[in-house]
């Protein structure tokens, strides 16, 4: 059923939805949540946050990409989170119409389902009816401030030049911490033995490997072609392999998660030394950083700030 102190916020990039959605957070006392990773300012790009009645931040949740729909599992895992956070407790959402397509479509009516709202309330002209299977959405005026999604790029490149400025850079050893992506970190990570029989097998820079499910990722810092990688699957039992360039994670947005499974940082991996098995990553805190997880992301941030496109789900 419908929780009768949850109002979802829906609009267009740019339209204003989440001015909208704090103006009514803050009529109501309500806890805020934010579902654009693309527009968090202060806060980083690429994650979903929580405040509180009181406007304070309760929660960062790390989706790695600008859009919902790029990893709709940590997008979903997100709402999930908080929604129990925040219990029965009066919550706002505002929550970005993005591109429309069946993915989109499937990842916004679950993080509908997850946030179970009696109110659904529209900013600017966007038809979301049929998207969100809402049978009643109200009106809210678009803010007149905003120059709409064209001006959000150069903001975003602005603040990520100012917040990379602000980073210290950290060595991350893959032994020390686990890795998890859109699928790595989702199998069972083998033995340095077991990497090194990949290797004799002909996939000679094989420097890291999972077996999840039926397939065999490795990441590897040489060119391959695809009759070693297929003998590799079959030893280890697997009808696939997947391999992916160590250098196509350079510049990729990164998280930091301790133990109690909190993002405290959000960061740019400058670079896997595939050598020496070590990330290194670009974050604002003082090392050592205490951390547990590595989260990699999706979108991948030049030193410049500029956006320099999105990594296939199979890659990360």
């Amino acid at each position: 059923m419908p929780n009768s102190t949850r109002v979802l916020v829906v609009g267009a990039a740019g339209s204003g939805h989440r001015e909208a959605a704090a103006e009514i957070a803050e009529s109501l006392g309500a806890w805020l949540l934010n579902l654009d990773p693309a527009d968090q300012d202060p806060l980083p790009p690429c994650a979903v946050t929580l405040r509180r009645p009181d406007g304070a931040l309760d929660g960062t949740y790390f989706v790695g990409s600008l859009s919902l729909i790029h990893d709709p599992l940590a997008s979903q895992n997100a709402a999930w989170c908080a929604v129990e956070r925040v219990g029965g407790e009066p919550l706002v959402a505002a929550m970005p119409i993005q591109a429309v397509t069946p993915v989109s479509v499937h990842t916004l009516r679950m993080i509908t389902l997850a946030l179970r709202p009696s109110r659904y309330v529209r900013v600017g002209e966007i038809a979301v009816e049929h998207i969100l299977a809402a049978q009643e959405v109200e009106e809210h005026s678009a803010s007149q401030d905003r120059l709409g999604a064209r001006a959000e790029r150069p903001k975003r490149k602005a603040w990520w030049t100012e917040y990379l400025a602000r980073c210290s850079d950290h060595e991350v050893p893959l032994s020390e911490v686990r890795v998890r992506g859109a699928r790595l970190g989702a199998g069972l990570r083998l033995s340095p033995s077991d990497v090194a029989d990949i290797r004799r097998i002909g996939v000679e820079g094989a420097v890291y490997a999972e077996v999840c499910g039926s397939t065999l990722f490795i990441l590897t810092d040489e060119a391959h072609g695809g009759d070693h990688a297929l003998e590799a699957a079959d030893t280890f039992g697997c009808q696939t392999a997947h391999l992916t360039a160590a250098t196509s994670l350079r510049g990729l947005v990164v998280a930091a998660e301790n133990a109690a499974g909190r993002v405290f940082a959000v960061g740019r991996l400058r670079e896997f030394d595939s050598a020496r098995l070590t990330f290194h990553v670009s974050a604002p805190v003082e090392p050592p950083m205490p951390i547990e997880t590595l989260l990699l992301g999706r979108i991948r941030i030049g030193e410049d700030g500029d956006e320099l496109g999105v990594l296939k789900p199979w890659q990360v």
